[in-house]
């Protein structure tokens, strides 16, 4: 394993920390400021479909009843047009009613690897996060929801080539007189 690889896997763990049944945090909603288009359930299914196999997985959460896995990009353009993160949530078995899925609009933190280590880049722009109730039934074929990438970096522009973490979240689910769970990953990628 690659001291990369090892870095990537205690982020990750690190940044999956359960919330222990705590509301998802007020403070994920930001100023809305971005002018991407949100897209619905339908389309952000349609849209992982699609980029499925362009996508690994960031985050996992058991979520007692179901799961909410975080995916993002294999390969991320220096625009980040078109690319974005999704939010998949599934049940393994019954969960008694419906499930309120969250996502953030922009992430809290980007930094860029430079030689004498990371650089914090500037979050230029803000985009709200967003809420969407998700069906018994719904769950069971696996709901998504999508976060465009760009709005996500907080960037006004492209990217230069490099090596980069991005502070994620909180994505969290929350069921319907239940508790609730939260992920906040930590995601490296490389431009270029």
């Amino acid at each position: 394993m690659t001291a990369r690889v090892g870095l990537m896997a205690v982020a990750l763990l690190a940044g999956c920390a359960a919330t222990g049944g705590q509301a998802p945090s007020a403070s994920m909603s930001q100023p809305p400021a971005s002018t991407s288009p949100v897209p619905d359930m339908a389309s952000a299914q349609a849209q992982f479909g699609a980029q499925r196999a362009g996508l690994r997985r960031i985050g996992y959460r058991n979520c007692n009843g179901f799961d909410i896995q975080l995916y993002a990009p294999q390969r991320v353009t220096a625009s980040g047009a078109g690319q974005a993160l999704f939010l998949q949530a599934r049940s393994y078995r019954a969960t008694g009613g419906n499930v309120t899925l969250n996502v953030p609009g922009t992430a809290s933190r980007l930094q860029r690897q430079t030689g004498a280590g990371w650089q914090d880049l500037p979050m230029r722009a803000s985009a709200a996060g967003r809420s969407s109730g998700v069906s018994a039934a719904q769950l069971a074929t696996g709901a998504v929801m999508s976060v465009p990438l760009v709005p996500a970096l907080g960037q006004a522009g492209a990217l230069p080539a490099g090596h980069y973490r991005l502070w994620l979240g909180p994505f969290s689910a929350q069921q319907a007189g239940g508790g609730a769970c939260t992920m906040s990953p930590v995601w490296q990628f490389d431009i270029g």
